[in-house]
């Protein structure tokens, strides 16, 4: 609530030279908090390019990896509120890491959510040769000999 008043606040100071300004007036960082490489980090960058092509300003991609997502949700919580700084990943380092992580100063409620890319999917796989073909017959084998599914 904080960081909204003090924009809301910002906003009143430079009503003056909105008309001027456009926004972003320079490059715009993103902040992934995952290791370069990963299949994170390569989606943030897609996003990053299209963004960049959208706002006709660089994207410049900052990798702040570490303590599962908490590093860089961190930083992007110390950022300036103005919107040059913006943040790349799932949610769970919001939720999770400053509960489990002594000494973050950030919740949930610290980050302006702007745009859900994907929904997080979960599967369940088996290879190819499995006797499983369905979630139905891992079930059945479970039921018919407990503790022999894994």
């Amino acid at each position: 609530m904080r960081r909204v008043l003090s924009v809301l606040g910002g906003l009143i100071l430079t009503t003056g030279f909105a008309g001027a300004q456009s926004y972003p007036s320079r490059p715009v960082e993103m902040i992934i908090p995952f290791t370069a490489g990963s299949g994170l980090d390569a989606n943030g960058r897609a996003v990053a390019t299209a963004m960049a092509d959208q706002l006709k300003q660089p994207m410049i991609v900052f990798n702040r990896d570490g303590a599962a997502g908490t590093l860089g949700f961190g930083a992007l919580a110390m950022a300036p509120p103005d919107g040059q700084v913006i943040g790349f990943g799932p949610t769970t380092p919001i939720s999770n890491s400053p509960y489990l992580v002594k000494g973050f100063k950030y919740d949930a409620d610290s980050f302006s959510y702007i745009c859900q890319i994907f929904e997080t999917v979960f599967v369940i796989a088996v290879g190819p040769g499995s006797r499983f073909k369905t979630v139905g017959d891992v079930l059945q084998a479970a039921k018919e000999k407990p503790n022999s599914v894994t």
